[in-house]
């Protein structure tokens, strides 16, 4: 059997998974990583039943981009965004323009991938083809619980299942690319959260995420 239930193709003009240690000025992942796939599937369908296990990420060809699979293309963008003193709201009021910060942001241009994934079901009440049918359903319809993005909010997702002509691209095989972010988790009595990480590879443009069973 294939270790995933459900998979869904998601797309934009830009990307930014920012590292970790990068959050100042930030540099993307060269493709989405799992934690931020889990979060796409979130978007399009979440119940407090089950959590997203992602199995597989694959690069595929832009739509827009007449079938050529963009990969590492890099653009510098810059934003402007709230400084830190400005979370707090003096009675008074403040005016932004004195909070304003111009970050320079290294993105990703073309983005364009293949989630696989499978629930991890936490009661009886919900079974697998129920969550297999109602996924799949969301997506042929363009629903959502929200508007899914590519890593910053202003970078907007759309999604559809799929077709015949979603390939992987077959030439990006790369044996070891570095740490990527697995998942964000919160160890009881923790006061602020934990990263877990995974060695990237790519195999004719495929990730074959490890399972967080056997992750510290």
């Amino acid at each position: 059997m294939d270790d995933w239930l459900v998979e869904v193709k998601v797309w934009g003009r830009y990307a930014c998974f920012t590292r970790p240690e990068t959050k100042v000025e930030r540099l993307s992942y060269p493709i989405i990583p799992p934690s931020a796939a889990a979060g796409v599937l979130e978007s399009i369908y979440w119940k407090p039943q089950f959590r997203w296990d992602v199995t597989e990420i694959a690069v595929l060809p832009h739509p827009d981009r007449g079938g050529t699979a963009d990969w590492e293309n890099y653009m510098p963008i810059t934003l402007n965004e709230l400084s830190a003193d400005g979370d707090t709201h003096p009675p008074d009021g403040y005016n932004l323009v004195d909070h304003r910060v111009q970050r320079t942001c290294l993105v990703l241009r073309w983005p364009c991938y293949r989630i696989r994934a499978k629930p991890r079901i936490f009661c009886t009440t919900t079974n697998r083809p129920a969550i297999k049918r109602q996924f799949d359903d969301r997506v042929s319809k363009g629903k959502c619980h929200q508007q899914p993005c590519l890593g910053l909010r202003e970078f907007t997702a759309y999604f559809a299942a799929p077709g015949a002509a979603d390939l992987p691209a077959p030439a990006l095989t790369q044996a070891d690319l570095g740490m990527i972010t697995h998942s964000v988790v919160l160890p009881a009595g923790a006061k602020s959260p934990r990263y877990r990480f995974v060695r990237l590879a790519l195999a004719n443009g495929i990730f074959a995420v490890p399972q967080p069973d056997g992750l510290q």
